[in-house]
């Protein structure tokens, strides 16, 4: 009887373990057909001043109790989201290195999570434009999902870069934002 005791517990928790995985997100290239998606003309330079999230930016998110999701080389979302930046403007040729060469773009991250169920990412933020009052920006990308969880955490990985060029092409193209860029 003894050795049921030990047993049942052991046996629990090597199903649990080797049930784990984790799931990484690939570094964001920019599209270089971005320039065909945005208005490029409409906008001047822009300086990227601050990306930030004020809750849960981590390098990693659980994924349906597999494991994690991680972004790459430990970076958290809020730096993941300004390179993505910083990437699309250097292929549309729009990125300022410096504050006095263009637009000041602040974004505040209030959301960056997903449903695997749905097979969507949804990044909301506030984005603020050389000061002024901050517009309101949510972005949903959709992407193929399954009912296997491991599969399923595999795909939300997969899609997180096309998400976070979404959400700047979404950015780019608000108009209010469009109206603050000019």
């Amino acid at each position: 009887m003894k050795l049921s005791k030990y047993y049942i517990p052991a046996l629990s928790l090597l199903t649990l373990l080797s049930g784990c995985s984790s799931n990484n997100i690939k570094t964001f290239r920019a599209d270089p057909l971005v320039k065909h998606d945005l208005p490029i003309s409409s906008f001047g330079k822009i300086h990227i001043t601050n990306v930030s999230m004020p809750e849960g930016d981590t390098n990693s998110i659980m994924c349906r109790a597999v494991g994690n999701i991680y972004l790459p080389e430990k970076m958290t979302y809020s730096v993941y989201i300004k390179e993505a930046f910083k990437k699309t403007l250097l292929v549309l040729d729009k990125y300022a290195e410096a504050t006095e060469e263009g637009h000041k773009l602040n974004i505040q991250l209030d959301k960056v999570t997903f449903d695997t169920l749905a097979g969507e990412w949804i990044i909301d933020a506030k984005v603020s434009v050389d000061g002024k009052p901050s517009i309101v920006v949510n972005s949903v990308s959709q992407y193929g999902t399954a009912y296997i969880a491991e599969t399923a955490c595999r795909n939300t990985a997969e899609a997180f870069d096309i998400a976070a060029g979404a959400f700047v092409k979404k950015v780019l193209t608000t108009p209010e934002v469009l109206k603050d860029l000019r």
